[in-house]
Formats: structure tokens, C-alpha cells, sequence
């Protein structure tokens, strides 16, 4: 992560939230996109039946099903607020190396098992974790920078095996219909954190973003410890 005074700045802004890498990213790069035809109403996004394959990072530590049209890339594991460890990372998408997800349809993963005392998580309990989680979600300053809508409808679900947060927001970049998505979980055994962002086109269904949760795996053996 470029370590310049514009990021710097921004980065201490933000007290409880998160930023990832793609976040930082975005805020340098073009994100004024054209609304189309086929996003200007929310009655865009119909029943489509989506073909799903299984991709990884090149380390195979973390593993994920995607659209089969989506390509995915390794990506860095960095710009968290106030996650310093190591990790790694995996971007996916129509265009993997797209990384404004509130305009750029993709999905991004980190995955690593060593910031558990970056975020005091180990003393906590489950529900507290969730708390931790939910607050810093809420806090994120991005998102409704990008005129995103908090939505309850379009959130998946995080599945067992897993203690976190789901935040999703709507309508995003002016785009009608469009969703995205952050999750910040950590297994129920204490091994591995993950934190996900996902944004997904308004013809791109809410099952995209659930199955991309439900076949999510990580091998926290294969996370870098140091």
C-alpha cells in the first residue's frame, strides 16, 4: 500500500470503521461511471440463473465460488482499520483487477490468523465480537461517500462456523439497483479472520453474494504467520 500523505490522512479519519486496500484504491481512480439503460430502475434486476466456478489465490489459502464469467487475481491483504498483520488476499470478478466494488462488480477476500491481537478479539465472546464487527462496520465513511443506502434486504447470511458482521448498502455510485457488500467474521474456533467486500451489478442477483459466503473456505495453515 502506497504509504502517501493523501492515504495517511484519510486513514486516520476514520475511527471504528474499515478500510481496505481497495477501498484507498478507489478514491485515487475514476469513479463516476454512466448509469445504463439497464441499471436505471431497481425492476433491472431479475431472476437470472448463474453457472458458478471455484477459484483461489496462488497460495490456495483461500477458496471461493464465483460467476463462472469472473476472472480472480491474488490481491494484497492491507489498509484495514487497525489490522497491522500479515495476510493474504483474492479479488474476483468480471474484470478481477476492478477494485472499485461500489461500481466495479467484484469481490474481494482477505484472510489472516494473526490479528486476533490487532483488534483485541481474543477476550471477547461471541456476541461481543459481533458487536466489534457491527460498530465497525457501521462506521465506514466510504460507502456513503459513494451515495450508498444502508439495505436489509439485500445482506446474505453468514453461515455456521463463523462469529461476525454483514453490513449492505444500495443504490450505490448513483446506480440504481446497485449492492455492496462488507462482512467481518472470524471462525467459531479463533483461528482465522476474513474480511470480505463484495459489490454486485443491479442484474447480478442476492444469491451471488450468499453463495460467494456459503463456499468460502480458508487454510489458515497456509496464511503467512509473520
Amino acid at each position: 500500500m502506497a504509504a502517501t500523505t493523501a492515504v495517511t490522512a484519510l486513514i486516520t479519519t476514520v475511527i471504528g470503521g474499515v478500510l481496505s486496500q481497495d477501498r484507498i484504491d478507489s478514491l485515487f481512480g475514476d469513479d463516476d461511471p454512466t448509469e445504463s439503460a439497464d441499471s436505471s430502475s431497481a425492476a433491472a434486476m431479475v431472476e437470472v440463473e448463474v453457472d458458478y466456478k471455484h477459484v483461489s489465490e496462488s497460495g490456495k489459502a483461500i477458496a471461493v465460488d464465483v460467476p463462472e464469467t469472473w476472472g480472480a487475481v491474488d490481491a494484497v491483504f492491507g489498509g484495514i482499520g487497525g489490522v497491522t498483520s500479515p495476510g493474504r488476499g483474492l479479488r474476483s470478478g468480471p474484470d478481477p483487477m476492478a477494485v472499485v466494488f461500489a461500481s466495479d462488480e467484484t469481490v474481494w477476500v482477505g484472510a489472516s490468523t494473526q490479528t486476533f491481537d490487532d483488534l483485541g478479539v481474543d477476550a471477547l465472546d461471541d456476541a461481543a465480537v459481533v458487536d466489534l464487527f457491527e460498530g465497525r462496520l457501521e462506521g465506514s465513511v466510504y460507502l456513503p461517500a459513494h451515495g450508498c443506502a444502508p439495505s436489509v434486504s439485500h445482506a446474505p447470511r453468514i453461515g455456521e462456523g463463523w462469529v461476525g458482521a454483514v453490513k449492505a448498502w444500495q443504490d450505490c455510485s448513483a446506480i440504481d439497483g446497485w449492492r455492496a457488500i462488507e462482512v467481518e467474521m472470524i471462525s467459531s474456533d479463533r483461528d482465522v479472520y476474513v474480511y470480505v467486500q463484495i459489490g454486485l451489478a443491479p442484474t447480478t442477483p442476492d444469491e451471488v453474494g450468499q453463495r460467494i459466503l456459503d463456499s468460502l473456505s480458508v487454510l489458515p495453515a497456509k496464511l503467512p504467520t509473520e
